[in-house]
């Protein structure tokens, strides 16, 4: 006999970590570089987690996401983002969720370590 919800417990991607330095490094198309920490073949298509280092006044342009959200942790550093009209800074231990369908540009006044989720 099946106990309820235990079918529910196996639905989805299988759990796993990524432990300290791992993950699949990449460079970016500005001045600074990446590690993919999960992608979304490991997490069934819904989730994307990023750790980004980007040099001072580096960072994405002006641009909007259709179909998610972003969400922005600083690490170390300070980083800058324009959200609709508002300019936010955010320094270390600032968080910041950006809707889908919002016009958004990040940038760095000074070098920086943050986690995109």
């Amino acid at each position: 006999m099946t106990e309820p919800g235990a079918s529910m417990m196996n639905e989805g991607p299988a759990p796993f970590t990524v432990g300290a330095g791992g993950g699949r490094p990449f460079a970016l198309p500005t001045r600074g570089c990446g590690t993919v920490k999960l992608g979304t073949p490991n997490s069934g298509g819904t989730l994307s987690v990023f750790e980004l280092v980007m040099e001072s006044g580096e960072g994405p342009g002006l641009h909007v996401h259709n179909r998610e959200h972003e969400l922005w942790y600083v690490l170390d550093g300070e980083f800058r983002f324009l959200l609709g009209d508002a300019l936010v800074h955010e320094p270390t231990g600032g968080l910041e969720r950006v809707p889908r369908i919002l016009n958004a540009r990040c940038g760095r006044p000074s070098w920086c370590s943050i986690v995109m989720i």
